[in-house]
């Protein structure tokens, strides 16, 4: 039952969601444009582990909710086995406020026995 009180709430969260993030990090809302940059993350060996992120750095971009949001989501979509990997990529914020980060996912060290 739960996930439908999360969608019937969803729509007005979202508003309040935006209204936050603009009203206590508006100030490191970055530009539109792309941000040349790169991810050092870890993965767990066990699946419920998901992902670390150890550091981001996309210069242009100061460490706000979005970069964080969007860095999560980019490494989440990857389907990789436990070990220490780097993302080579860029953090985009289009026109319309949306953002994204993507690229190359490189391992740079394998965990496990």
């Amino acid at each position: 039952m739960a996930h439908y009180m999360e969608a019937a709430f969803a729509p007005a969260e979202a508003v309040y969601k935006a209204r936050a993030y603009a009203a206590n990090w508006g100030h490191l809302v970055a530009k539109p444009g792309q941000y040349p940059g790169t991810v050092l993350f870890a993965v767990g060996e066990y699946s419920g582990c998901g992902s670390i992120v150890v550091e981001s750095s996309f210069p242009g971009v100061d460490n706000s909710p979005w970069e964080f949001e969007a860095v999560n989501e980019a490494i989440s979509r990857k389907d990789l086995k436990a070990g220490i990997y780097m993302l080579f990529g860029y953090f985009k914020r289009y026109k319309n406020g949306k953002h994204k980060v993507y690229g190359k996912v490189k391992k740079v060290k394998s965990l496990g026995m």
